[in-house]
């Protein structure tokens, strides 16, 4: 079964190159420009994980995961901050995140671990 992958990316470059790449490794692809776009797709149709930038306009990728979190049908999918901040995340931001990847990461790494923080969902990673 094809998992369900949310990037959350304002820069339509990085998005488009995001959603290239995960498609291309058999993920199906949905993606919001912002935070508040993000909370609303992950209600309406919950995906397997979502990969998140930190800095967003408006509500900024820290603050979505929090409420991503704090939601009782959605606090249990995974969540990839994808950034290429210099400052270090605070501690209640690292524990929004079951993984913290730097955008400069190669593909396969980033696919790597997407497949780790999906693993058992629907049905196995692909």
């Amino acid at each position: 079964m094809t998992l369900t992958v949310l990037v959350v990316e304002d820069d339509p470059d990085a998005r488009d190159l995001l959603s290239f790449m995960l498609a291309d490794a058999d993920f199906q692809v949905r993606y919001a420009e912002n935070g508040r776009v993000a909370i609303t797709m992950a209600r309406e149709h919950p995906p397997d994980a979502i990969i998140m930038d930190l800095h967003l306009p408006g509500i900024d990728g820290s603050a979505a995961a929090q409420t991503i979190r704090a939601d009782s049908r959605l606090g249990r999918i995974p969540i990839v901050a994808y950034t290429l901040s210099s400052r270090p995340l605070l501690a209640w931001e690292t524990e929004l995140f079951d993984a913290i990847v730097d955008k400069r990461t190669s593909s396969g790494a980033l696919i790597d671990i997407l497949r780790q923080v999906t693993r058992g969902r629907a049905g196995g990673a692909p």
